[in-house]
């Protein structure tokens, strides 16, 4: 009798983990949201950034679940979100001018309780962050990403989500994105800048 229970436990165990699994191996968000942007200026001017509104697709691909039982998975990240700069090179000057951002970076997820129908995770990508501003050249810097979110999973397919994103740009010192009419009060410290993302999105599995 003994025997048997133990073979019945040593095949529950086995099938419990995999039921753990996704069903689905590739998921899919379209997410929007409210963005932040710090000052890159090391200079005198006064910069103020209104980062306006973010929308970010990502591509989740499921790789395996790793011995704590946390699924992993490839991340694809594309957001992007327009920066409107108030730049005050003096106090009685005034200039405003506008960047396209464009961050496309690959990556991992970390998901915690696989399983359950809410899944927190952690995120960590690195790739391109790319400025397209209203009056200069566009400009491409390295840069990467740390989210940290959660889906809650209303069927097998279908999950609400919600994160906080930070993004770290490497900037170069002569870089001219904040720059209007060959006018450049903004003297880039050329280190890095940092910007925020809180989204809320919709996620589909399949």
């Amino acid at each position: 009798m003994k025997a048997r229970l133990l073979a019945v436990l040593a095949l529950l165990v086995p099938l419990s983990a995999i039921a753990d699994k996704p069903a689905n191996k590739v998921a899919l968000t379209l997410a929007g949201g409210a963005g932040f942007a710090g000052d890159p200026s090391s200079g005198d001017a006064n910069i103020d950034i209104d980062a306006k509104q973010t929308f970010q697709i990502v591509a989740n691909i499921y790789d395996r679940q790793n011995e704590d039982g946390a699924n992993l998975y490839y991340e694809f990240f594309l957001g992007s979100n327009t920066l409107n700069a108030e730049i005050s090179p003096a106090p009685e000057q005034l200039y405003e001018t506008s960047v396209d951002a464009y961050h496309l970076q690959v990556g991992g997820v970390y998901e915690w309780t696989p399983g359950s129908l809410f899944r927190p995770y952690l995120a960590a990508t690195l790739g391109l962050s790319h400025y397209s501003p209203e009056y200069n050249s566009e400009e491409s810097f390295f840069s990467g990403s740390l989210g940290l979110g959660g889906r809650f999973w209303v069927s097998d397919s279908f999950a609400l989500r919600l994160e906080a994103r930070a993004f770290g740009t490497v900037m170069d010192s002569s870089s001219e994105i904040f720059c209007q009419d060959n006018v450049c009060a903004v003297e880039i410290s050329g280190s890095l800048w940092l910007q925020q993302q809180l989204t809320a999105g919709v996620t589909w599995s399949f």
